[in-house]
């Protein structure tokens, strides 16, 4: 008996001491998870702009002609001078190629390299109409005239060369061709009345307009043979890619 009395005391003398012990532990303090705050980097706005037109690198000169609009890209070392002779070759409008490192036009050595850019005429049916009249009038007065030598287009070939670009296909002795982004009729070469001067035409249309541009392959007084002339019409081509007709 007097020992399961003392075992029940040790017990709970045991049990005593070990809540005290428990007691005396330190509380662990309990550290807050840290709040993580997003950081948003604004996206820059766009700065982008559309792209030009390209246009090719040589292109470094440029004139815009409001009356079609049209603008004209040649190279740098040409100017375009507003013609202002009236009518020019039944002409609405012209203008004419200046070289700015040495004269197109010379009447004794030495004369201008070629070929060379000489000249653009803007044509309608009306300016075309209106010359042809004024060229007769003026022939039946006994008036003078440089109709007759000047190389001006007829309404026939107008209407004719209107219709054969419209339809993509070529027009008598002139062919269609694709240059660039945009079809052109090109011509024989052909010599001009009174002088040695032969001259390439390159033909197109912005809307009912005929648009001629004329490449020199030799002045006023510079002969030339024949072969030199073949491989000079080959060098227009090439020097007629170098220009650029933008309508956009």
């Amino acid at each position: 008996m007097i020992l399961r009395r003392a075992l029940f005391v040790g017990l709970i003398l045991i049990g005593l001491a070990a809540c005290a012990q428990a007691t005396q532990e330190p509380t662990p303090t309990l550290t807050p998870a840290p709040v993580w705050t997003a950081t948003v980097t604004p996206i820059p706005s766009s700065t982008e702009t559309s792209l030009p037109v390209p246009t090719p690198k040589v292109m470094t000169a440029t004139l815009l002609i409001p009356e079609i609009p049209i603008k004209v890209f040649f190279p740098a070392d040409y100017t375009l001078i507003k013609n202002d002779e009236l009518r020019l070759r039944g002409s609405f409008l012209s203008y004419g190629f200046d070289r700015i490192d040495e004269p197109s036009q010379s009447i004794s050595p030495p004369y201008p390299s070629a070929p060379y850019f000489a000249d653009i005429y803007f044509f309608s049916e009306d300016s075309i109409a209106h010359y042809v009249d004024y060229c007769a009038t003026t022939e039946l007065e006994g008036g003078e005239t440089f109709c007759n030598s000047g190389n001006y287009p007829e309404l026939e070939t107008y209407y004719g060369q209107r219709e054969s670009f419209q339809n993509l296909s070529d027009y008598e002795n002139y062919k269609l061709e694709k240059i660039g982004d945009r079809h052109y009729f090109t011509s024989p070469y052909f010599g001009r009345s009174g002088s040695y001067a032969k001259t390439k035409e390159y033909t197109t249309f912005v809307g009912d307009i005929k648009i001629d541009i004329w490449i020199s392959l030799s002045s006023y007084m510079d002969y030339q043979p024949e072969e030199v002339l073949q491989l000079r019409s080959v060098e227009s081509d090439q020097l007629f890619r170098l220009l650029y007709l933008d309508t956009n």
